[in-house]
């Protein structure tokens, strides 16, 4: 009997390790992961919020690495101004509780949506996330000038998540030629410090000199948002979560990280600069067109398989491809001669944009693909003639192993 009695012991003592706290109060191994994002669903009320002009978008991450999940939500609005509230499962593993996220005036606000991949620093000190912002407009350091990139770091504790700029790539619009036309003169300067002005290569090691000696790794965050045609039922937000988390990662990543820091002028032409003059050093730099200049609704008119077959016309394709400020497109596309009949895409992300070494202008490229990888859309400005081409590729069988079928498009701001 008392064998017996000693095994009972033993199997409660094992459960009760098997919960996010032990019966003291110390923390244990957190709850499955199943568990955790059930916790979530069951909370839904605390953190699910109704698309009303924007989409919000969730993810489900781990960022300081204590087994206990977070729910980052992003909502995109006006004036590329994103509102970002953070959620944690608390140390038992019985509530959600929304973490205190201050910012102000005096530091920027990170872009999170806007990025799948990040900079992760991991050291003594805790795990830091870097994140951009890429319009911000004059700190209250340098009222004179415009920063339109910023580097910023964020760091989770058990209440709060804190936030600050690591750096500031920065622009002053002034005529220093005299021709009565502004020119962009770009700046760098660390985080608060006007004073000490820094070059480009500095801007793109800057985390890595914040947090010396810390490993780098890359964190990967899996967005996931409530499609307008998708029941916001609990199994759908639980699949949701679920994917999102599946996506989610911290590891080592030496060619993803590099290519993390990218060259701050990019950065500053993909954020609008206008087409106008820039200057670094006091020397012009060229200048790129980014999504930026083609964001809004473009009208279809004409759509072909290959070089003899043309869909032309609205009696044969018709369609509108609409790309929002946060980058998002939103595009529908009908043609009667095609008996797949018409497509709708509701959210198609940004995935890259690139422009090949040694090319022109108008050889950039922006490229969205569809959550499932299966839809890729390249889309290819050409902003003097005021028309945008796109071609549009479909991996059959949902194996991109395969080669795609695809299908050309031109697109202009006129509709008709």
């Amino acid at each position: 009997m008392k064998r017996f009695l000693g095994i009972v012991l033993a199997l409660a003592l094992v459960l009760g390790l098997a919960a996010c706290t032990s019966g003291g109060g110390q923390p244990a191994e957190p709850a499955p992961v199943e568990d955790q994002i059930a916790l979530l669903v069951a909370n839904k009320d605390l953190w699910y919020q109704d698309a009303e002009d924007y989409t919000p978008f969730y993810g489900v991450t781990d960022l300081d690495g204590n087994g206990r999940l977070e729910l980052i939500r992003c909502v995109p609005g006006d004036d590329w101004w994103d509102t970002d509230t953070f959620y944690a499962v608390s140390e038992d593993c019985k509530e959600v509780r929304e973490l205190a996220f201050p910012f102000g005036e005096d530091h920027s606000h990170p872009d999170f949506v806007d990025f799948d991949q990040f900079r992760m620093y991991i050291g003594p000190e805790g795990r830091y996330l870097i994140a951009n912002d890429d319009i911000y407009m004059g700190p209250s350091q340098a009222s004179d000038y415009t920063a339109y990139h910023v580097l910023d770091y964020i760091t989770l504790t058990d209440e709060s998540v804190e936030a600050g700029d690591i750096a500031w790539c920065m622009m002053r619009d002034e005529d220093t030629n005299g021709d009565g036309l502004s020119e962009y003169h770009i700046s760098y300067y660390p985080g608060g410090d006007v004073d000490e002005e820094k070059d480009g290569d500095w801007y793109r090691t800057a985390p890595s000199e914040q947090f010396p000696g810390y490993e780098e790794q890359v964190c990967t965050v899996s967005w996931w948002s409530v499609g307008y045609e998708t029941p916001a039922d609990d199994e759908a937000i639980r699949t949701g979560l679920a994917n999102s988390w599946e996506g989610f990662s911290v590891a080592p990543d030496a060619e993803a990280f590099v290519s993390l820091e990218e060259d701050p002028y990019y950065d500053f032409y993909a954020a609008g600069a206008g087409g106008a003059h820039i200057y670094q050093a006091g020397e012009e730099v060229p200048y790129f067109p980014s999504y930026w200049d083609i964001k809004g609704t473009w009208y279809l008119q004409n759509a072909w398989v290959d070089g003899a077959t043309w869909y032309v016309g609205k009696e044969l394709s018709a369609g509108e491809l609409n790309i929002m400020e946060s980058g998002q497109l939103y595009m529908d596309y009908s043609n009667t001669a095609d008996p797949r009949g018409a497509y709708l895409i509701t959210e198609m992300n940004m995935t890259r944009d690139s422009r090949a070494e040694g090319t022109s202008a108008d050889d950039w490229v922006i490229v969205y693909e569809s959550d499932d990888g299966m839809w890729e859309l390249q889309l290819r400005p050409d902003l003097d003639r005021d028309m945008l081409y796109v071609t549009w590729y479909e991996w059959p069988e949902g194996d991109r192993s395969l080669d795609p079928t695809g299908i050309n498009l031109e697109y202009s701001r006129a509709a008709g």
